[in-house]
């Protein structure tokens, strides 16, 4: 089916178990090709880290409790130039007023712990989704819009810019 589709959906899960089942497979080769070949691609939740260069291992630190690291990705962007670590529920808040849940439920202290973490720190760029909020790359136009209802954080050598709702970037 991947070899016809004009659009394709990867949604939640684990984003450890995602990278590993997908990296240097058919199946990441296939939407890699529709997706040069014009197929859209919407990526959700964990899918959004499984395809960055590296992943956060949400599952294995926030509920298992093994230490802070990162495994390798899809690296899905890296043929465009772009070398990312996508963040979704930038600003989550389940944890309520006790618990930061922010930054894909790390929070914004172990998050900080995470990025001194990363390897070649200073050639990643970092975006933070925020909850019902999309970034959509149109890579023909060099463009990014921001849609939904909050902001994308872009981090990148130590620089933090926030574009809200309706923003447009390059």
């Amino acid at each position: 089916a991947l070899l016809d589709a004009d659009e394709i959906l990867l949604g939640p899960g684990s984003p450890t178990y995602g990278a590993r089942q997908l990296r240097d497979s058919l199946a990441a080769r296939m939407i890699q090709a529709r997706h040069a070949l014009g197929a859209v691609l919407f990526l959700s939740s964990s899918s959004t880290l499984a395809f960055s260069r590296f992943t956060m291992p949400v599952y294995e630190v926030y509920k298992v409790g093994q230490d802070l690291h990162w495994q390798d990705g899809v690296n899905f962007l890296a043929p465009y130039g772009l070398n990312t670590v996508v963040i979704p529920h930038w600003d989550n808040t389940d944890g309520g007023a006790d618990l930061d849940t922010s930054r894909c439920y790390m929070g914004q202290d172990r998050f900080g712990q995470l990025l001194d973490l990363l390897p070649n720190a200073e050639d990643l760029t970092v975006i933070g989704i925020d909850e019902h909020t999309s970034l959509i790359l149109d890579f023909q136009a060099e463009v990014c819009h921001v849609m939904g209802n909050s902001t994308v954080t872009i981090l990148r050598a130590g620089d933090s810019q926030t574009f809200s709702s309706g923003s447009r970037f390059s």
